[in-house]
């Protein structure tokens, strides 16, 4: 993620564009039932490469501006089981997400902008020890793909930087991991896009 911060900042993409993500997993029957469903459970990641995307192209703040729209299934007990949801964002970026978690074991992100597109080869939300990827496409010109190799997961990652801040004295990640107010703007937009499938599919 900060070499994808990187190459987002390098200017290659030159005005951003759209962000396309989704990620699906049938985890359906291993999750709290009172969690809420799909929106909470696998689409927090989506929202936020989207975030990182977004408020790194256009600046601080830009992502809590968005407004949201959104469709879906509820499962009969009540949670959301799939979802679909577009954002615009006030530099007239568009957005669109997906999240499902009755099916699939699958992930998709690409970053558009007037130059060309990023997109991962790898899962962005479950890097695994070794090679992880994502690619450079230019719409004139050579695609570069670039590779990241660590001997560290996900999860190491996330324990090595808890104790690192802990150590430090510092009561929050830095980016491009979500920061407090980072964490809070999203999990607004989190809230927001429940509330507008659950609207949709259950109007009035």
């Amino acid at each position: 993620m900060s070499r994808f911060a990187e190459v987002l900042g390098d200017g290659r993409l030159g005005r951003l564009k759209a962000v396309l993500v989704s990620y699906a997993a049938d985890i359906w029957q291993a999750v709290n039932p009172s969690g809420g469903g799909a929106v909470f459970d696998l689409g927090c990641y989506p929202a936020s490469l989207v975030q990182l995307v977004v408020d790194t192209v256009d600046g601080e703040g830009s992502f809590a501006a968005g407004q949201l729209t959104a469709t879906g299934q509820l499962t009969a007990t009540g949670n959301v089981a799939e979802t679909v949801a577009a954002i615009r964002f006030g530099s007239g970026v568009l957005a669109t997400l997906h999240t499902a978690e009755t099916y699939g074991m699958t992930s998709h992100a690409e970053v558009h902008g007037e130059h060309g597109v990023i997109s991962f080869v790898t899962n962005p939300w479950l890097p695994a020890r070794g090679v992880n990827s994502f690619r450079w496409t230019p719409y004139h010109g050579q695609p570069e793909v670039f590779e990241i190799d660590d001997p560290l997961d996900a999860f190491d990652h996330q324990l090595r930087m808890v104790e690192s801040a802990v150590a430090r004295g510092r009561i929050e990640a830095s980016r491009p991991s979500p920061r407090l107010a980072d964490s809070r703007d999203l999990i607004r937009m989190l809230t927001t896009w429940d509330a507008a499938v659950r609207l949709a599919v259950c109007p009035g």
